[in-house]
């Protein structure tokens, strides 16, 4: 439940509007490092440009639940909050092999943990119109279950 609410988490954060920077804290391909940049990623559809240890543990570059969207989760004492990456997909129409190029294509990806080091991963495929229009709802096209390499 918590990478399922790191999921609907991150897609606020894109309806909110905020959105990779095209300077240079903003790579062509890879994940920004700069706070206001955290949790930002531009990706390729065919693999994820992101390690791991990027979106949870002591190298992790990923947004916190609620960092940008101002919620609040409600842990329980001693566990983390849930972590989340957007990755904005700039070949993102050959991804579905969609014509569509009037949304952006991002894969939303999120870590939960529980008791007893209990950890989750997920992530979505999600189109979301222009980031200066406001949506509804994040578009979902694909979810999965993660398997990251150190939780197997």
């Amino acid at each position: 439940m918590a990478a399922q609410a790191a999921l609907d988490d991150a897609c606020l954060d894109l309806r909110q509007g905020r959105a990779p920077s095209k300077d240079a804290a903003a790579p062509q391909a890879g994940c920004r490092h700069d706070p206001a940049g955290a949790g930002w990623c531009l990706g390729r559809a065919h693999r994820s440009t992101w390690q791991s240890a990027q979106l949870h543990g002591a190298q992790a570059i990923s947004a916190q639940y609620g960092q940008f969207t101002g919620r609040r989760f409600p842990a329980l004492p001693g566990i983390s909050p849930p972590r989340y990456l957007i990755e904005q997909l700039t070949d993102g129409a050959a991804a579905t092999g969609a014509d569509d190029t009037t949304t952006a294509l991002y894969r939303l990806n999120a870590i939960g943990y529980g008791r007893d080091g209990a950890q989750v991963a997920l992530q979505a495929l999600v189109r979301h119109p222009d980031p200066h229009a406001a949506p509804a709802s994040c578009r979902t096209l694909a979810w999965r279950p993660l398997f990251l390499p150190d939780m197997e």
